[in-house]
């Protein structure tokens, strides 16, 4: 334990919790793939169930029916969105990071309960979102921008929340100082390498439709998605509640995008896959625009008692969310079935180390571009190949590397380059 946190706080970009978990958890039940992945397929289910209880707040208080439809809703579209399975099939930290940012978005609404312990439950959740990715950092920041905005009428909320930051905060302030030469002098890509515009765009694009589509497929998919994003933002609220929730949710959505954007204008850290942290609250926005179709039938109601008239706008009601729900559901068919089906191969460590396998000759060698990608070369290859990991040290230094690949080319035939953090090792 003690050498993985000094890896973490000196050379490797992420935090804590997720490796820590995952080094106990493979040390009691075995370090098969299968079992390394497990983890994340829990966290994947539990954020079902965080969706759910997320999205009865979308029904009136006294509707207990529509609190009912609007949580069985949320799980749903939780449970069969491409990204959220995508990540829940993987050993990173990435589903363990949108399940906490969830849990602390249904702590922060249950907050105004003042029910007890809830400020130390809040932050404890607070602080293993931010234990998970850097990126959590910016879940506590949605949460107050979406109270602030709210005014006065969330004064007693911005108080208690300010507390739990404090408390969150003072959890958190060991690893800060344990891991300030990665707050403050991580080697990453250069301000002015990376396309941060087209990060963000892709990022938008996967989240709605997922990887495993074509990109003018994922497109006009994710444009589909994002209609229903935007008519959750704008269906007027039902209750205090659920339209807290529709602020903190929009808050939640942004804020990662244009924060992580700015941040990375002098620091460049954006990537789609760390943008995960974002996927609940563009489908909780989705699950609660389904659920006004629903209601469709209540305001028709309204207006035909008006006119005198009783159709059977009910049924109509009925029959918008049902086509809703089709074409949300059909839009993450697409990518699922690709994966399932096989017409679409997942880019992973273990893919790639089978094709290496597969055709390696005994004058070839392997060159690793980034040395963090030691453990995983590690954990699926037992061969004893000739391996060189490149560049020795960052920033790259350009005679050295030059010299030793000139000396890798004279005494092999032939190299595998394993591809990985290319923007931050080798930025040109």
């Amino acid at each position: 334990i003690r050498n993985l946190l000094a890896a973490l706080a000196t050379g490797e970009p992420h935090p804590p919790l997720y490796p820590l978990l995952l080094a106990g958890w493979l040390r009691l039940f075995g370090r098969a793939e299968a079992i390394a992945r497990l983890p994340s397929a829990f966290f994947g289910i539990a954020s079902v169930a965080v969706a759910a209880a997320l999205g009865r707040r979308f029904a009136a208080p006294d509707d207990r029916s529509g609190g009912d439809r609007a949580a069985l809703l949320a799980g749903l579209l939780v449970a069969v969105n491409p990204i959220q399975i995508w990540y829940s099939q993987e050993a990173r930290m990435y589903e363990q990071l949108s399940f906490f940012a969830g849990l602390s978005t249904l702590l922060l609404l249950r907050l105004n309960s003042k029910q007890r312990g809830g400020i130390l439950a809040y932050a404890l959740a607070i602080a293993a979102t931010a234990g998970s990715h850097y990126y959590g950092l910016f879940v506590p920041l949605s949460h107050g921008i979406a109270i602030l905005s709210r005014g006065r009428r969330e004064a007693n909320l911005l108080r208690t929340w300010l507390v739990s930051a404090v408390v969150a905060g003072a959890l958190y302030l060991p690893w800060i100082y344990l891991a300030r030469g990665i707050f403050f002098g991580y080697y990453a890509a250069q301000p002015g390498t990376v396309d941060l515009p087209a990060i963000a765009l892709s990022a938008w694009v996967r989240l709605a439709s997922a990887w495993s589509l074509s990109w003018l497929v994922a497109v006009a998919a994710a444009s589909i998605f994002s209609a229903f994003v935007i008519a959750g933002m704008i269906v007027p609220a039902r209750s205090e509640p659920d339209r807290l929730l529709r602020t903190v949710l929009i808050s939640w959505l942004a804020t990662p995008f244009v924060v992580g954007f700015l941040v990375s204008l002098v620091r460049p850290l954006y990537a789609e896959r760390y943008l995960i942290v974002s996927s609940l609250p563009i489908v909780l926005l989705v699950a609660r625009a389904v659920a006004a179709a629903f209601q469709i039938r209540a305001r028709a109601s309204m207006a035909s008692d008006l006119l005198g008239r009783q159709p059977s706008l009910s049924t109509l009601g009925v029959l918008a969310g049902l086509a809703s729900i089709a074409i949300v559901v059909g839009l993450a068919a697409g990518p699922l079935y690709n994966v399932w089906t096989g017409r679409y191969i997942k880019s992973t460590y273990d893919t790639h180390v089978r094709d290496t396998i597969a055709l390696f000759r005994p004058s070839d060698a392997v060159i690793l571009d980034g040395t963090s990608q030691l453990p995983l070369y590690s954990y699926y290859v037992n061969q004893s190949w000739p391996m060189y990991p490149l560049p020795r040290d960052v920033p790259l230094d350009l005679p050295r590397t030059t010299s030793e690949l000139l000396d890798i080319a004279t005494k092999h035939s032939g190299a595998w380059i394993f591809l990985y953090a290319t923007t931050d090792y080798d930025p040109n």
